[in-house]
């Protein structure tokens, strides 16, 4: 089992890659499992909370699965699968002239198949905004793995919740978590407000349409 590596990588439109090409073409996707996107070229990309600015990402490749699923202190915990085409997949920022940071391969064992588990927290604190120094982190484990389905081990956030929920309904435009300020800082709540509005709105365009 090979240690663990810890650099920044820039965001850029609330997203960052894993990939071993330059950026593929495209933009937000339907992030199904509130976290990591899966590309039909090959790799990831990963949906941060930030629109813009640097977030902590560790990267710890692996010659077999984990032996537990326990998510621990993070907010958001997912497994995808990808493709590493030239066995050259590392995390990077959205656009190839910005600094790639200092990480291990993802594909430590050349071209093929691999799981991801992908574990985020700090995605709700500074919501679509732009900031200097890391207030997200991220933790990538990899090993060599057949095509699965996806599995969400974890997904407390809002953010992460708000991106499964938009997969499955019609499109809404993503609130911001909640703040202290506003007098509502619990998850529970803010999530059955979201679930309120959303049913409001489903249930008008259901009426539009019958007119």
């Amino acid at each position: 089992m090979s240690s663990q590596h810890t650099d920044l990588v820039r965001v850029d439109e609330g997203q960052f890659r894993v990939e071993d090409r330059p950026p593929t073409l495209g933009g937000m996707g339907d992030y199904v499992n509130g976290l990591a996107q899966p590309m039909l070229a090959g790799g990831a990309w990963i949906h941060a909370g930030i629109n813009c600015g640097p977030v902590r990402a560790t990267v710890q490749p692996l010659d077999y699965p984990p032996a537990e699923l326990d998510p621990g202190p993070w907010d958001d915990v997912v497994e995808i699968s990808v493709v590493s085409l030239v066995g050259r997949m590392r995390v990077q920022p959205l656009y190839a002239d910005d600094v790639t940071p200092d990480l291990p391969l993802v594909s430590s064992m050349g071209p093929g198949c691999y799981r991801l588990r992908v574990h985020a927290r700090g995605r709700d604190d500074h919501y679509d905004q732009v900031v200097e120094e890391p207030t997200e982190d991220y933790l990538i484990l990899s090993w060599p793995a057949p095509m699965m389905p996806e599995l969400v081990i974890a997904g407390s956030s809002t953010l992460g919740q708000q991106l499964r929920m938009r997969c499955f309904t019609d499109t809404y435009p993503l609130r911001s978590a909640p703040r202290a300020e506003d007098g509502m800082v619990s998850q529970q709540e803010w999530a059955r407000k979201v679930a309120h509005e959303d049913n409001l709105e489903r249930a008008r365009q259901q009426a539009r349409r019958r007119t």
